[in-house]
């Protein structure tokens, strides 16, 4: 999607007529789909969609006699929904629709009333038209069944209808159709709740498990109502019943500003087996641990003991906790400091109140905050700070509030041995922000505001998701994160000598031509590389610098960026590879970085890539070989993107010779994952459509398990080896 430059890219529209309340996600090994294809490697993401519906009367459990049994609220619909992946690569809301085990294909649902026979799973007990059954399409979308999926053995939403109606983006069907997955009622509209959620892999099935935990997103505006109680949500497309939901019947599960399960690090906890809550009285927690039931989840919703961590002084971390599996321990960010809570002692048969005499939180760094902003929330008590798992082991980013922009702010490194004991930190910036509010529906009245959740993924758009109550996913790329002193400057104004002197390129035009650009030495002299020439080489001197191995077009681009810290975000990928050229020579990673970000979009961009001329690809992986070491993760991006939507490049002879004739191991790698065996001229490039996903999820997936490389901001030296970081 076109956005500015500046202003990280839009990967996933709204979901019509609701509202996202929290999202998150979890790993989960391949056996638990049925549709590996679309879980090859994207993040298995889930989101909470929240419909409001006003009502003449409503029944809300009260202990205050004053207040009538029925009255005039509102009741809040609620649906679980999840983030895939298109055949075109786009994100995407969309419900859990299973494939037929026969065809392969998506299931489609029943509409007619013959064919609508009872709920095979609860024989109609929920009511008619409460459950909403699938069946196999066969020739067109609203074909009912392909004559081998009996009714009895039906997929269904048992008790609740699917947000979409069971049908696919594609198909343009948007709203509820139907009964929600659970619904709360309210009184009063300014009860503002919303939920924490915490996701895991379900102990008694082959599924996931969904918590859901109701929070105040307003401290002034407290959770009143009695009625509110945590829910579980089970998911699980290998069984007939594809999700079902029950609420848990604890009785203090208000107020909780942080849920996170614990994983499996050592491979002999299950995953999930504890989860832990945080409930919060203003600027102090209190993390309790409640264990599951070995049994399904949806049928026994209730813990099997539960405890809480003596901790004193333990601050709120109001939805700023990760879990570093690496090191077996969780990180919490507090409004003015980092805590880790070492999880090495648990065990699978530990009860919650023995686990919770082991465990407790430890400060390891304290995080002052910007003199401007004394508070620890910004205006409509966002979170100041945020937290996301870093890219490498042991690594976490903290994102800062700047105005009304987010921005990656510290890199922070926790050592292992033992967990916390010291940490290493890195200032970081980015080329591009987050916005808060949605900037086009800034003074409309619909919930445009950003989610305090930052969810870390991997891959061909490896970087960081935003979410905001739209539905709408942002992402900040890898490519767009540089180290804080890399960042573009104004230039200084005091240096009186060096303003004054105006500086001459002669850009040489060919046939011995040449053509002239000026700029005053002190726009130049803040970069390394210009500041080095001018001061040790002849070039200083004379004030002139001939430019051979560049056209004009280009180097007047990086003169605009020179003067303002900006790049057109509409240039072609022919530009961008020149651009990136003068970026390497120069060693101008602000440059680099803001060039890398436009070509990721194209690359990632199906419809682009069908334009790009295979001369244009040849250079822009030649180039990417050569700058390895500042563009690190361009080499497999290119050739990941070649592989997904360009494979007739694999057939072109001028591209192969000019990819052999530069660098032959590029070739290989390039050609290897579609030709394990050295045939390529028997490999299919361009599949028939229905094939089409999973062939390009395949090749990606190979792609990047045999040439992944990290970031250069995550592989840098921590400058400040200390406990504490200056503001």
């Amino acid at each position: 999607m076109a956005c500015p430059s500046d202003a990280a890219e839009l990967i996933a529209s709204r979901i019509p007529l609701g509202r996202l309340s929290t999202v998150t996600t979890v790993k989960l090994p391949k056996f638990v789909f049925s549709d590996e294809a679309d879980r090859a490697r994207f993040p298995n993401i889930y989101g909470v969609v929240l419909q409001r519906e006003a009502v003449l009367q409503v029944e809300i459990e009260s202990d205050d006699d004053d207040d009538d049994e029925e009255a005039s609220g509102f009741v809040e619909k609620g649906w679980l929904l999840q983030l895939a992946e298109g055949e075109d690569g786009a994100l995407h809301w969309q419900d859990f629709v299973p494939s037929c085990k026969c065809c392969k294909r998506k299931l489609g649902p029943v509409l007619d009333q013959e064919g609508l026979q009872k709920c095979p799973v609860c024989k109609g007990q929920k009511g008619h038209g409460k459950c909403f059954q699938f069946a196999c399409p066969a020739g067109s979308p609203l074909a009912f069944s392909c004559g081998k999926m009996l009714a009895k053995s039906r997929p269904v939403y048992c008790g609740s209808h699917p947000y979409f109606a069971g049908y696919l983006p594609a198909d343009q069907c948007s709203g509820s159709f139907g009964p929600p997955l659970f619904q709360k009622t309210r009184r009063r509209l300014e009860e503002a709740v919303d939920f924490i959620a915490t996701a895991r892999k379900s102990l008694g099935s082959s599924g996931v498990v969904v918590d859901l935990f109701p929070t105040s997103n307003s401290s002034e505006l407290p959770v009143l109502n009695s009625n509110l109680r945590s829910i579980r949500i089970l998911v699980s497309e290998r069984q007939q019943s594809l999700i079902s939901s029950r609420t848990l019947p604890e009785s203090y599960d208000q107020n909780v500003t942080s849920a996170i399960a614990a994983a499996d690090a050592s491979r002999e906890l299950p995953p999930g087996n504890f989860i832990f809550r945080q409930r919060s009285d203003g600027n102090t927690g209190t993390t309790s641990i409640a264990k599951c039931r070995a049994a399904d989840d949806a049928s026994v919703p209730s813990w099997d003991g539960e405890a809480d961590i003596d901790n004193e002084g333990e601050p709120s971390f109001s939805e700023q906790v990760v879990e570093l599996k690496e090191l077996s321990c969780f990180v919490g960010l507090a409004p003015r400091s980092l805590w880790t809570m070492d999880l090495s002692a648990m065990k699978p048969d530990m009860s919650a109140a023995s686990l919770a005499d082991k465990l407790c939180w430890r400060k390891v760094m304290d995080l002052p905050l910007p003199h401007a902003l004394p508070s620890s929330t910004t205006l409509g008590g966002f979170p100041q700070r945020l937290l996301a798992r870093g890219h490498g082991k042991g690594q976490v980013v903290i994102f800062s509030v700047e105005g009304s922009i987010v921005r990656p702010w510290l890199l922070v490194e926790i050592c292992d041995k033992p967990v916390g004991q010291s940490v290493r930190t890195t200032k970081l910036t980015s080329t591009t922000h987050v916005c808060l509010t949605s900037p086009d529906l800034a003074d409309a009245d619909v919930p445009s505001r950003m989610l305090p959740s930052v969810i870390r993924i991997w891959g061909r758009r490896s970087g960081y998701l935003f979410f905001d109550q739209l539905g709408q996913a942002h992402l900040l790329r890898d490519e767009s994160i540089i180290l804080q002193e890399e960042a573009w400057m104004g230039p200084e104004l005091t240096d009186e000598d060096a303003m004054r002197r105006v500086v001459t390129f002669n850009v040489q035009t060919g046939a011995g031509n040449s053509t002239r650009r000026f700029c005053l030495m002190g726009m130049l002299v803040r970069f390394e590389y210009f500041a080095r020439l001018f001061k040790g080489w002849q070039e200083g001197a004379s004030a002139e610098v001939s430019v051979t191995d560049v056209d004009v077009a280009a180097f007047d681009h990086f003169m605009h960026y020179v003067h303002c810290g900006k790049i057109d975000c509409g240039l072609n990928l022919w530009m961008l590879v020149r651009l990136m050229g003068l970026g390497n020579k120069y060693i101008l990673s602000d440059f680099l970085a803001r060039c890398l970000v436009l070509t990721a979009r194209i690359l990632d961009d199906p419809k682009q890539m069908e334009k790009q001329e295979i001369t244009v690809l040849a250079e822009l992986l030649a180039f990417a070989d050569d700058a390895a070491v500042t563009c690190p993760t361009l080499k497999t991006k290119i050739m990941d993107s070649i592989l997904c939507f360009r494979g007739d490049a694999l057939k072109d002879p001028q591209f192969l010779s000019r990819i052999a004739a530069k660098n032959p191991d590029v070739l290989a790698a390039l050609i290897s994952p579609v030709a394990p065996k050295g045939e390529l001229e028997n490999i299919r490039l361009a599949p028939e459509r229905e094939k089409r996903g999973q062939k390009r999820k395949k090749l990606e997936q190979d792609a990047w398990l045999k040439n992944a490389c990290p970031p250069p901001w995550s592989r840098r030296e921590a400058s400040v080896p200390v406990n504490e970081v200056s503001a």
